[in-house]
């Protein structure tokens, strides 16, 4: 049976890395500036969030400080992604984000993929919506898929038009 757990543990014993989702909301043009404002700072139980995707200026490897790539990675049901942050970019995770429930079991559009903007080893891809903030037809960005474990398409799967509005999630992580 699927989950109903909606929030993180709050037991900060164990350093710990947790991906979910920014929202049920897919890209609908320039929603940059609300997944920023909504991924990063730091909760009320000490948690530091960032967004998963990459951008031109930011890989999304390096938005976890180095310091803490040894931490496991769930999701906030607690499911383990990963034995490791740094194993996210070895070309395979130990659970698929659906698996997971990163996306709810029950959610009907599975089928969408999670906007990356990353290659599969946690760099830029190049292709992102111009950082997250063109429509345009004429604009691509790298998307993953929820249902990948056993390929790097997890986070590197293919590319679609900035113009192909509801079709993709975003991510958030957060880290203690």
């Amino acid at each position: 049976a699927a989950s109903t757990a909606t929030t993180a543990t709050t037991d900060n014993s164990s350093p710990s890395v947790i991906i979910y989702a920014y929202s049920t909301s897919m890209y609908d043009g320039n929603v940059a500036d609300s997944v920023v404002n909504t991924c990063y700072g730091t909760n009320s139980s000490g948690y530091t969030k960032a967004p998963f995707y990459s951008t031109s200026t930011h890989d999304l490897k390096d938005r976890l400080p180095s310091s803490k790539w040894s931490n496991a990675v769930y999701s906030l049901q607690g499911h383990k992604i990963s034995s490791s942050w740094e194993n996210l970019w070895d070309g395979n995770i130990d659970m698929s984000l659906h698996e997971a429930e990163v996306i709810y079991d029950n959610e009907s559009s599975i089928t969408r993929g999670l906007w990356t903007g990353t290659k599969s080893d946690g760099t830029f891809s190049g292709k992102n919506c111009n950082d997250w903030s063109s429509t345009s037809s004429g604009n691509n960005a790298t998307h993953g898929t929820f249902q990948a474990k056993d390929s790097s398409d997890w986070i590197d799967n293919s590319t679609t038009a900035c113009s192909t509005t509801g079709s993709n999630y975003f991510l958030c992580f957060m880290y203690n």
